[in-house]
């Protein structure tokens, strides 16, 4: 008699669990998602992976770029003074890094006027493997902006932000159609990164030294001149990801010796 039973006993049960249960809202656990490889690295944090040249001027890692916009005069900025042949700027893009040509683009403004304020954007967007366009947007009414010099940039009216799917380079605000000192903002400043991967290619005849160093106030030493060989790859495996406080930089003991592959993850 028990057997016969045990299965009315059971539905019964559920039916009480489902009426008890009725009208309740199921909420969802918030997902969590953790890089793979960086234990120790935020969440949604801007994962970089580049391969680029170091040169004897030491070269921040942990940014996405490393163009300057800086300002020279009330009605001009300057994109990218601070590249040079072999000091070279880079954008890191998703996919790859390129180097920014040597030279400077200025951004003229001219007939602006009271009506003037507000901010310009700019920005770089790849255009194939081995190419980008560096634009300068912004929304003022009446001001004329012109560029020229090296790489050079196209200017697009109407924008108040920065688009989708482009590398910001820097911001800076318009007062009565001068450009405001003190009010830029850049994206190639220094910013914390955890590293998990460095990897020191010496592509020359003789030994290369190589110096890497966090961007704290007082620099932490990581490596010290550390010799690499002739025609030798040094691969630096971090498990979980080093942190490095305000960035990494790079320095070689010569130009164009030493190629890094990097992999590391930005703190947002």
């Amino acid at each position: 008699m028990i057997t016969l039973y045990r299965p009315i006993a059971i539905m019964a049960l559920l039916g009480i669990m489902a009426v008890i249960g009725w009208g309740q809202p199921v909420v969802a656990a918030p997902q969590i998602v953790q890089t793979p490889g960086f234990s120790s690295a935020p969440i949604g944090g801007d994962l970089l992976e580049y391969t680029e040249p170091l040169s004897s001027t030491a070269a921040q890692m942990c940014s996405r770029t490393t163009v300057a916009l800086t300002r020279t005069a009330a009605d001009v900025l300057a994109i990218g003074a601070a590249c040079t042949a072999t000091d070279r700027c880079f954008l890191r893009f998703q996919s790859e890094s390129q180097a920014v040509a040597a030279g400077t683009t200025t951004v003229t403004f001219s007939t602006a006027g009271a009506l003037d304020d507000g901010r310009v954007f700019v920005y770089a967007k790849r255009v194939s493997a081995t190419s980008y366009t560096i634009y300068v947007g912004h929304d003022l009414p009446t001001a004329t902006l012109t560029c020229a010099g090296t790489p050079g940039c196209t200017v697009v009216a109407g924008i108040t932000g920065f688009p989708p799917d482009v590398l910001p380079i820097g911001t800076w605000t318009i007062t009565n159609g001068a450009v405001i000192a003190g009010t830029g903002v850049a994206y190639n400043g220094a910013a914390t990164c955890w590293v998990d991967m460095l990897t020191l290619t010496n592509k020359t005849a003789g030994a290369i030294t190589v110096t890497a160093a966090d961007v704290r106030g007082t620099p932490i030493d990581f490596l010290t001149a550390v010799s690499v060989a002739a025609n030798t790859s040094y691969v630096i495996a971090l498990p979980g990801g080093l942190k490095f406080e305000n960035g990494l930089t790079l320095v070689a003991s010569a130009d164009d010796s030493i190629n890094v592959k990097i992999r590391a993850i930005k703190a947002r």
